[in-house]
């Protein structure tokens, strides 16, 4: 629907699920899941209505976690293709597909840095899901931090990593300065009955959007400079 408001706009009517939709960079289209085939796969379709198409085929596409790339050639996803949780990219043209993390261990919740040069994750290869990243050009993953960590999102200016606490660590909101590696806690949320949902950083970056469920899901924001 239109900021100003006003009547919903219909996009799709197919009996199938369908859900999560994502906008591309150039708002000109939108990404989403769709169970038309049978399975759990990305399609996309124009943002004003039209007919959608299959991106994936993969039978196994589990999560796509904000995945367009910053210049709207990619889309990343999550897969057990391959027998473990997998971060894989697949060119929007419905092109090529190519593995970005993966191995025995699971790697969950990615993000693209802003200028599209890394993706951030999580995974559990030490034992701990910790923070990952790793050149969205393919190479060697770099650990970021020690402790569990929930999915990540990126500051609008790169410098910072944001995600919720995982295990002991939760609820809070938590960054990670990318340069330094160093964290701190951007919430206090201790001892608060309810759960941390998803977040995400104001257009400006001066602040961060993220939902918290106690007996109702409710949106907060916190001003994070």
């Amino acid at each position: 629907m239109r900021l100003g408001g006003g009547e919903p706009i219909r996009l799709t009517s197919d009996p199938s699920l369908e859900w999560a939709p994502y906008w591309s960079p150039d708002g000109r289209q939108l990404a989403f899941y769709s169970n038309r085939t049978g399975n759990r796969e990305i399609w996309t379709m124009p943002a004003d209505g039209g007919p959608g198409r299959q991106l994936t085929d993969t039978k196994t596409t589990l999560n796509a976690g904000g995945p367009w790339s910053p210049d709207g050639r990619e889309i990343a996803f999550r897969s057990e293709r391959l027998g473990s949780s997998d971060i894989f990219a697949i060119s929007t043209d419905g092109g090529r597909m190519r593995l970005l993390a993966g191995g025995p261990a699971a790697e969950y919740g990615h993000a693209w840095s802003p200028d599209g040069k890394w993706l951030a994750f999580t995974s559990n290869r030490l034992g701990v899901r910790q923070l990952w990243k790793v050149p969205s050009a393919g190479g060697d993953a770099e650990r970021l931090n020690d402790l569990p960590t929930g999915s990540p999102v990126w500051s609008r200016d790169g410098k910072d990593i944001l995600f919720p606490g995982w295990g002991f660590r939760a609820p809070d909101l938590w960054a990670l300065s990318v340069a330094t590696k160093k964290e701190r806690r951007l919430t206090d949320f201790a001892g608060r009955r309810g759960s941390m949902g998803f977040q995400t950083p104001s257009t400006d970056g001066k602040y961060i959007y993220f939902t918290w469920r106690d007996d109702l899901g409710d949106i907060w924001v916190i001003d994070v400079n």
